[in-house]
Formats: C-alpha cells, sequence, structure tokens
C-alpha cells in the first residue's frame, strides 16, 4: 500500500514538473528573444549614430567645399571687376586723348575753312571784275569797228578798200590806217584773250578751293560726329564709374602705388648713380693732380741732368674708363639740351598721347585726380622704341609685383625713362644712338591687350615736360 502511495506521488511530481520545465524553457527563450531584440536594437542604433555620424561629417565636408568654391569665385569676381574697372579707366583716359586730338582737328577745320571762305570770296570777286571787264571791252570793241568801218566805209576787202581811192596820197593813207587798225585790233584781241585766260584760270582755282572746302567741311562734320559719339562713350563710362565709386577708388589706389613705386625706385637709382659719378669726378681730379705733380718732379730731374734719357713719368691711357665716361657727358649733354622741341618721339609708327604730364583732375569724376610726371603713349601692338637720343643705358629694371620693365638712358645730365616694355633689346652699360631700337612696348593682355608706353624726360631728378621738347 506504501508501495502503490509512493508511486502515484511520484507520478504526480513528473506531471507537474513537465508543465514548469516547459514554462521555464519558454521564460527562458522569451529572455533571449528580448536580449536578442535588445542587442539588435543596440546595434541598430549603434549603426544609426554611425550613420549619422558619417552623414554629418560629409556634410561639414561638402559646406566647406561649397563656401571655398564661393569664396574663390567671389575673389575672381572681385579680381575682374577690378579688371573691368581698369580697363574702363583706361579707356576714359583714351576717349579724353581722342577728344583733345578732335577739338584741335576742329579749330584746324574751322580755321581752314575760314580761310577758304575768304579765298573763294576774293576769287568770285575777281572773276566778277574780269566778267564785267570783259564785257565792256567786247561792247567797247565792237562798237569801235562799227564807228570805224562807217566813218571809212571799210570794205570787206582790204585791197578793194586801197584801190577804190581817187588818189595815190589817199591809197596810202588808207593803207596806213588799214595797218593801224589791224594792229589796233590784234591789240585788243590779246587783251580780251588774256582776260579770258584770267578768268578761266580764276574759275579753275574757285573749283579747287570750293573741292578743298567742301573736304574739310566734311572732314570737320566728321570730326564733330566722332566727337559727339566720344562724349556719349565718355558719359556712359563715367556713370558707370559713379555707380562703383568705392572700388574705383581702390583701383586708383593701386595705380597711386605703383607710380610711388616707379618714382621712388627712379629717386633710389638716380641718387646712387650720382652719388658714382661724384666719385668718379673725385678720383679723376685726384689723378689729374697727381700727375701734374709727377710731371713737375719729373721735369725737375731732367734738368739737372742733361743727358736726354727719357722721364719715367706715368704714361696717359686713352683707353680709361672715366676718359670715356666725361667725354661722353661732355659730348651728349649739351647737345640733348640744344635740341629742346626737335627730339623725335619714343616710338615707331603711330601714336597718340592719351595721358599728358603733370597734375590733372577729371571733369566729371573730381575725385580722380592724377599726377603724371611724364606722358603715356598709346602705340600699335607691341611697337618698337627707340632712345630720343644719343646716350648710355644707365639701368634696366622691373619693378616686383608689377609687370613692367623700365630702360632709364642718360645724355649727359638729362635722362630719358622708358617704361611698360615688353622685350628688351639692349643691357646695361650699352651705348645707344639716337633712333637705334632699344624694345618693344608691352601688350598688355589684361587692357585688352593694349600697347602704352610711359615715357619721362628728367634733368637729373627734376621732372621736364616731354611734349615741350618733343618735335
Amino acid at each position: 500500500m506504501n508501495r502503490i502511495f509512493a508511486i502515484i506521488i511520484i507520478i504526480f511530481s513528473l506531471v507537474v514538473a513537465v508543465p514548469a520545465d516547459g514554462a521555464k524553457k519558454k521564460t527562458n527563450k522569451r529572455q533571449k528573444t528580448t536580449q536578442t531584440t535588445k542587442r539588435k536594437t543596440t546595434n541598430n542604433t549603434k549603426k544609426t549614430t554611425a550613420k549619422s555620424k558619417n552623414n554629418t561629417s560629409s556634410s561639414v565636408k561638402l559646406r566647406q567645399s561649397e563656401n571655398a568654391r564661393a569664396i574663390q569665385e567671389t575673389s575672381r569676381k572681385i579680381e575682374e571687376n577690378e579688371r573691368e574697372l581698369s580697363r574702363r579707366l583706361d579707356r576714359l583716359n583714351e576717349i579724353g586723348g581722342d577728344m583733345m586730338v578732335l577739338d584741335k582737328s576742329i579749330v584746324k577745320h574751322r580755321t581752314q575753312l575760314d580761310t577758304l571762305d575768304k579765298h573763294i570770296q576774293e576769287l568770285t570777286d575777281t572773276i566778277s571784275v574780269l566778267d564785267d571787264r570783259m564785257l565792256l571791252m567786247s561792247k567797247k570793241y565792237a562798237s569801235a569797228i562799227r564807228r570805224i568801218a562807217a566813218k571809212n566805209r571799210l570794205s570787206t576787202s582790204d585791197l578793194v578798200y586801197i584801190f577804190s581811192s581817187n588818189t595815190v596820197a589817199q591809197a596810202y593813207r588808207r593803207a596806213r590806217l588799214l595797218e593801224k587798225y589791224r594792229v589796233w585790233r590784234k591789240n585788243k584781241s590779246e587783251e580780251l584773250a588774256e582776260i579770258k585766260q584770267q578768268l578761266d584760270s580764276q574759275r579753275v582755282k574757285l573749283e579747287e578751293v570750293t573741292l578743298q572746302h567742301q573736304t574739310s567741311l566734311d572732314q570737320l562734320n566728321t570730326s564733330l560726329a566722332d566727337l559727339s559719339s566720344k562724349k556719349k562713350e565718355n558719359d556712359k563710362i563715367v556713370s558707370s564709374l559713379k555707380r562703383k565709386e568705392g572700388q574705383l577708388k581702390k583701383v586708383l589706389k593701386q595705380r597711386q602705388a605703383e607710380a610711388a613705386a616707379l618714382e621712388n625706385e627712379l629717386q633710389r637709382l638716380i641718387a646712387a648713380e650720382q652719388a658714382r659719378m661724384k666719385r668718379e669726378e673725385e678720383q679723376n681730379r685726384k689723378f689729374s693732380a697727381k700727375q701734374k705733380a709727377d710731371e713737375g718732379t719729373a721735369l725737375a730731374d731732367n734738368s739737372g741732368k742733361n743727358n736726354g734719357t727719357e722721364s719715367s713719368r706715368p704714361k696717359n691711357n686713352s683707353n680709361e674708363p672715366t676718359q670715356v665716361a666725361a667725354s661722353e657727358i661732355n659730348i651728349v649733354g649739351g647737345n640733348f639740351a640744344a635740341n629742346k622741341g626737335r627730339i623725335p618721339f619714343p616710338v615707331t609708327g603711330s601714336y597718340k598721347i592719351v595721358k599728358h604730364f603733370g597734375r590733372q583732375k577729371h571733369p566729371d569724376l573730381m575725385y580722380i585726380e592724377t599726377d603724371n610726371p611724364g606722358i603715356d603713349i598709346e602705340t600699335s601692338k607691341e611697337a618698337s622704341v627707340r632712345a630720343v637720343f644719343d646716350g648710355r643705358v644707365s639701368d634696366i629694371f622691373r619693378l616686383p609685383g608689377y609687370n613692367m620693365n623700365v630702360v632709364m638712358i642718360r645724355h649727359g645730365n638729362y635722362i630719358t625713362i622708358y617704361a611698360n616694355l615688353g622685350k628688351i633689346k639692349v643691357k646695361k652699360g650699352d651705348t645707344v644712338k639716337a633712333g637705334q631700337t632699344i624694345g618693344n612696348v608691352l601688350s598688355d593682355p589684361d587692357n585688352d591687350g593694349r600697347s602704352i608706353l610711359h615715357f619721362e624726360i628728367r634733368n637729373e631728378k627734376a621732372k621736364e615736360n616731354p611734349e615741350i621738347w618733343l618735335a
């Protein structure tokens, strides 16, 4: 009995234990599923966080790249805008030069027209007088012929008139009368022919002068039309520049800095050369004094010996550089000063002055004021530049930061300066002749390929107006 009861208890325990184990297994399974879900969620969160970080980093880099491109594009536009302003400013100077030339041309044509008008009036009056004179002479001549013919009953035949005389004396008188009549008619005919020739000549002159007048008038009208066109373009550029005053002032400041840099370098080089020339002059003076002293000593020694031996004084070397330099300064210096007003232009071919010497204010843009130590000459593309007088190349340099080659040539106390050169065909120390090519004008790619030479004349450091010196 007890055994049966024990078996029942064991079976019951087993029946109760199986569901518990199943529940435990289910609980464990649920826990494992939950843990797996958490791990997946954690992994997904980590992946999402990492992806978000990657996306944020890429976005920052993209924005940085876009900002860099935007800054670069803005800088490019600013530089291009400054170049465009610089081109407009140069064009304004060019138009100003053109307008000045046109103004002179208009004055010249108007003066020529006034002269031609006076000439035409004089010719017209002369022709009128000659016409009246010829008409009067013709009437008088015809009237005299009729009167003489009626009075003397002249026949159409001279012989009939003579042989119809009653006596020999009458025939002789008629023959004399016919001779005088023939001479008178001949003189009158020649006088009339001369007047007619004068009339024809005056009419030809009148036609020529009238043609000149028409040509000059056409040229005047063309110049006036060109001037009107230039003024419109000038006003348009001025209007556009007024809207960009701040940027224009920046461009002007850059140009002033460039001009100041050139001026400082020229002053430095001229001062250095003056110091060198002073040292050489002092050395020459000392050498000359020593040479004279040696010659005096040698003469004193020879006067006591009377043996005919040769003096041991130093020989004069004709190839001394100081003597060549002194000869060059003496010869060229005076000649250059004596040729004021006859110096040739420093460029070949066609040219025009686009910027004149001295301080000038623009009539419309009052804040634009330039102080030009020389003149700016626009030439054909890469035109040849020539020395205006005999001289020596005292220096060649290039301004740091500026696309500009400069050549300095000394002519005694005077110096000519050629700036904005591209190719250079001389070197420092070269001796050059008037008209010799020293280089070519630079063709500026930032200024539509224009070629503009800056030319100066200085008396040492003092600036001269080149237009007074040039022919």
